[in-house]
Formats: structure tokens, C-alpha cells, sequence
């Protein structure tokens, strides 16, 4: 097994060019799905990013309550408004708890990963939260504790 692999055993394209780069910079890559294949995140916001090539993928980011560090998912592949979870295309299923918030870890892992792919970043999480309260109330409860909404 080479180091790339061991960095990032899961070799999603959208971190594999960046692995040593990141560990470098103070983030590092993450345990395989096989190992972890759920992570419930805190502090969350949701992104869409422009690829220097075009492409337009979506990114959840916030604290992982295990590890209590930053995390940033590769792309979105579907969402559960219900169960208030993200499939990413490693296939890991992320679950967010509570309001979205600023977490500066998180924050910091991602703007070096923006970095380093080259791309720009758009916030979505407030329309995520208007979507949420028209098609799972339940679930919007439980994520605008403090939120003043419109």
C-alpha cells in the first residue's frame, strides 16, 4: 500500500490530489468508510463549489461529535430531509444535529481544501433550511432551535 493510500484509503477524487498537501497544512485525511461509515456532524453549513473546470458539486461541512474536528464530505450524492442525512459519493452517510453554525475548525479544513482544488465557494445553507421547512417540518425543528427565519 502506498502512502497515498494509507492517508485516504477511500480514494475519492476529490481529495486523493490534495492528500499530502492537506496533511501538510494541518489537516489530514480520514478513516475509510469500511471504518466509519457514519459521521454526525455538529456546528454544520452547506456548500455548493465551482471546479475550476465548470463542475458544480455540493459540501457538507461542520465538527464531527467523535473526533470533535473539522470535516469536510466529498460531494453530495443524495439527501434525506427526513433523517436529516447526506450520502456523499465516498458513500459515507453523514447526519447533522442541531442549528448550523460557524465552526472555525471546520471552516479551516475547508478553505484549505478550496484552496487547494482551485474552486470558489457559494453558502447554501439557508436555502437548504427554507427547503427543509416546506418538506419535512419535523426535521427543520429540530435543526432551527434559535434560528430567526423568514
Amino acid at each position: 500500500m502506498s502512502e497515498k493510500e494509507e492517508l485516504h484509503p477511500d480514494k475519492d477524487e476529490v481529495f486523493d490530489p490534495l492528500v499530502l498537501y492537506l496533511t501538510r497544512g494541518g489537516v489530514h485525511g480520514i478513516a475509510p468508510v469500511s471504518q466509519e461509515p457514519r459521521t454526525d456532524l455538529v456546528n454544520w453549513k452547506l456548500y455548493r463549489v465551482r471546479w475550476p473546470d465548470g463542475r458544480r458539486t455540493r459540501h457538507l461541512i461542520g465538527r464531527n461529535i467523535r473526533t470533535d474536528e473539522g470535516r469536510v464530505c466529498s460531494s453530495i450524492k443524495s439527501v434525506a430531509l427526513e433523517a436529516l442525512t447526506f450520502t456523499s459519493s465516498s458513500g459515507r452517510i453523514y447526519r447533522v444535529h442541531g442549528p448550523s453554525w460557524h465552526d472555525v475548525d471546520a471552516s479551516y479544513v475547508f478553505g484549505v481544501w478550496l484552496d487547494g482544488i482551485r474552486g470558489q465557494a457559494v453558502e447554501i445553507t439557508d436555502p437548504f433550511l427554507r427547503l427543509l421547512r416546506m418538506r419535512a417540518p419535523k426535521a427543520f425543528e429540530g435543526v432551527s432551535v434559535g434560528l430567526t427565519f423568514r
